[in-house]
């Protein structure tokens, strides 16, 4: 929005304070994360005129980066909710009118989750562990457009799978089928997509925080 960057690169260059710009275009109409992201353009440093503020321009290296750690991030996801899914299915196993067991959970299913779960959480770990210290040191890094692209994304899939997930549950608890079969799978799918959520709307409002700082 090249119109509201000017107008508050030309308030700041009269003299206004951050306070009395913000006050000004929120009476305006203005939302509060487009005012946050005008202002975010100019550092809050004394000088005569408005100081840009560096902008990380998003390299390939960065995506390569922020890719390999989203995508570590759901293999470990689906690998340990399948593979607490498979532990219920072999405690309270499904069987169909001729009395076998329907259950996909084989030994040999199991060992590739738990080979996937093994590698990929660390590398997530590290991974996010790398982009926290690096944020700490160049705050300005939490403005990727790569990072904020893939932090939506995730947050999009973790709330839909919530929702799918509830609708489930819900549909099982009605048809009066194994319901605690069924209540512990949702709860395993909720709480590892609500860990997803609440972590990266945490890691949002420290971003926004030091946007509005």
């Amino acid at each position: 929005m090249p119109d509201l960057a000017d107008f508050v690169r030309e308030a700041l260059r009269a003299g206004k304070s951050r306070e009395e710009v913000t006050e000004v275009l929120d009476q305006a109409g203005w939302a509060q994360d487009e005012i946050a992201d005008a202002l975010g353009q100019f550092a809050d440093v004394p000088f005569p005129i408005p100081v840009p503020l560096r902008r990380t321009s998003g390299s390939a290296r960065e995506a390569f980066l922020y890719l390999v750690t989203y995508a570590a991030l759901y293999t470990a996801a689906i690998a340990l909710g399948n593979l607490l899914c498979g532990f219920v299915d072999q405690a309270l196993p499904e069987t169909v009118r001729n009395g076998y067991d329907t259950s996909v959970y084989d030994n040999d299913s199991m060992r590739w989750l738990v080979a996937s779960l093994v590698i990929s959480f660390p590398i997530w770990l590290l991974l996010t562990r790398a982009h926290l210290i690096s944020y700490s040191r160049d705050p300005e890094r939490r403005r990727s457009s790569v990072r904020s692209w893939l932090t939506y994304l995730t947050l999009t899939t973790a709330a839909i799978t919530m929702m799918v997930t509830g609708i489930d549950l819900l549909a099982t608890f009605l048809g009066g089928e194994q319901i605690l079969r069924t209540l512990l799978k949702c709860l395993i799918v909720l709480l590892i997509a609500g860990s997803i959520l609440w972590f990266y709307l945490w890691d949002l409002r420290c971003t926004e925080r030091r946007v509005t700082a």
